[in-house]
């Protein structure tokens, strides 16, 4: 018997994010891991569209056509949640869940055609086509009221037009409470996939004018108050009540890891302030020289084959390197496109490092970015 190694396609690799036998096609669905922040808000004054994460694996959707979000920060948001001690058990939440998700978000001035999404990107838009599905979650307002839930078929560049469906208003309490959705997901039959990313989304909606409503064929919903979300699970099934998924810490950090990390610790974000998790590399003071191709590593292989890296000096400046020990200005730092980055890591030039008296080398260091996102 001989040993043969296996070869995978550099384009395609690891497709499952690594999710293995898990059900639930949907990562953090606790929000249990927020890398980025723990408070966001939208941009202040008068936008069109607008995209972006929060929550790991969570993405916050709009479009005002023109119009604004009232008061950024106190009227709409995406803030993590903590449940208090007990309050699991005494609304009857299995699992025992730490935290939860907090979205709120007022439009105004946008002549009903504003949109407003919560949601999460599935990698691969075939996931599950054609077959039964059953998404469940634990949700509450903080008034009575009603929003969507939905799926989105995005496949790509060149790929067949976007396809949405599945939409089930569904009304919130002022508790939490768990709500079961039975669907079934459209069929691949007939459907081209393009270039680029293409996915499955499930969609949470609170805003959507009479507009698109229309263009839709569903009823407009507009919600502006605070709505809280937990545990949501998206699997394969057509039975109308599936537990709930534990899943490790551990496991949790390499799936988001895949698509988002950064070198500070969990906490420390943006444009970080500290050493705790920072880079460190040693220049050679004596001869006053920059050196190039050191490498970074990541803790797990991303999804895309040339994620974005964005670098930081601890102090939070872009595109440097703090010294550390005697103070002496920062230096230079810059992503070494020639040889990456990769999926696997990246490596970095520097520039010149001052002549420091009476020692051998200098020592500094930064933080990064890496960002693979759908």
């Amino acid at each position: 018997m001989t040993n043969s190694a296996i070869q995978l396609p550099s384009s395609t690799i690891f497709t499952e994010d690594l999710r293995g036998g898990l059900r639930t096609k949907l990562i953090n669905g606790d929000f249990r891991i927020w890398q980025r922040e723990i408070n966001f808000q939208p941009p202040g004054g008068p936008v069109g569209f607008g995209t972006f994460y929060t929550s790991d694996r969570w993405n916050w959707l709009f479009q005002t056509d023109g119009g604004s979000f009232a008061n950024p920060g106190v009227d709409s948001y995406v803030r993590r949640g903590v449940f208090l001690a007990g309050e699991t058990e005494t609304e009857g939440i299995a699992g025992n869940p730490k935290l939860y998700a907090k979205w709120k978000s007022e439009i105004v001035g946008s002549a009903n055609s504003e949109i407003s999404n919560f949601q999460q990107k599935i990698e691969q838009v075939d996931t599950l086509a054609g077959q039964k599905a059953t998404l469940s979650f634990w949700a509450k307002g903080a008034v009575g009221g009603d929003i969507l839930v939905s799926l989105l078929q995005d496949f790509g560049t060149g790929g067949n037009p976007i396809v949405q469906s599945n939409f089930t208003k569904i009304t919130l309490t002022t508790s939490w409470r768990r709500y079961v959705l039975a669907w079934d997901v459209p069929s691949m039959l007939f459907k081209t996939i393009g270039g680029g990313d293409q996915f499955l989304a499930v969609r949470f909606t609170n805003n959507l004018g009479t507009v698109h409503s229309a263009a839709l064929g569903v009823d407009p919903v507009t919600y502006f108050d605070e709505i809280s979300i937990s545990q949501v699970q998206f699997e394969e099934t057509s039975v109308v009540d599936p537990t709930w998924e534990e899943i490790t810490n551990s496991l949790k950090i390499l799936l988001v890891e895949r698509y988002y990390q950064q070198s500070a610790r969990i906490g420390n974000t943006v444009p970080f302030t500290g050493a705790d998790g920072a880079i460190g590399f040693e220049t050679d003071s004596g001869s006053g020289a920059g050196v190039s191709a050191r490498t970074v590593r990541f803790t797990t292989r991303m999804r895309a084959l040339a994620p974005t890296i964005s670098i930081f000096s601890f102090d939070g400046i872009p595109n440097e390197a703090f010294h550390i020990g005697t103070p002496l200005p920062n230096i230079s730092i810059a992503v070494n496109l020639v040889n990456g980055p990769t999926e696997s890591g990246f490596t970095y030039d520097y520039g010149l490092a001052p002549l420091l008296a009476g020692s051998v080398n200098t020592n500094y260091q930064f933080h990064f970015v890496a960002d693979a996102e759908l």
